[in-house]
């Protein structure tokens, strides 16, 4: 399991373009709260052989980055991208 999550965790990581518009504390942030949701997905196919895993895992981790992309887009045209993040993330983590 923990190389499957590791494979998926460098799919968000070796994408700067999920990023590109926050600082570094403000993508380390939501890099953190996407970390969350990357275990999150992983863990759901425990017992899974890795194909029948990547194949479930490509949809919501597609849908994942999309959801990062705008989360910094949207954060990064507020006065205060971090604060507007961690007010976004915050319901979703309840």
């Amino acid at each position: 399991m923990e190389a499957r999550r590791q494979r998926a965790w460098e799919q968000i990581m070796t994408d700067p373009a999920l990023t590109d518009a926050l600082t570094d504390t403000e993508a380390r942030f939501l890099l953190a709260w996407a970390l969350g949701k990357v275990t999150y997905l992983v863990d759901q196919t425990e017992g899974l052989d890795d194909e029948t895993s990547a194949e479930l895992l490509a949809s919501p981790m597609k849908a994942l980055r999309i959801h990062i992309r705008w989360l910094a887009r949207v954060s990064a045209a507020d006065p205060d991208p971090l604060a507007t993040l961690q007010w976004l993330l915050t319901p979703m983590t309840n």
